[in-house]
């Protein structure tokens, strides 16, 4: 089962300067593309969203073999949101 309270799980690379944030929505859950493509695409469930992510990631990181994982919670969300370049 999911932990409830994460708000956006991203994935940067070694040198940040691309990365995918998967965040919960009200309507479920989104995909923020920054790098080669800056996008967000809503999700729905099921094997079309693994199949965006598993395209996006390809997309954003072609040669990456060392990635970073980061985590966001719920209550500290509107601040990560507020803090992204758009």
């Amino acid at each position: 089962m999911a932990d409830q309270r994460i708000g956006a799980l991203t994935l940067t690379t070694f040198k940040k300067d691309r990365s995918l944030t998967l965040r919960r929505e009200e309507s479920g859950w989104a995909l923020d593309e920054q790098g080669f493509t800056n996008a967000t695409t809503p999700l729905v469930g099921g094997p079309a969203a693994k199949r965006v992510i598993k395209e996006a990631f390809k997309r954003e990181f072609p040669r990456s073999n060392k990635l970073y994982l980061s985590e966001t919670d719920l209550p500290n969300l509107n601040i990560y949101r507020n803090l992204r370049p758009h």
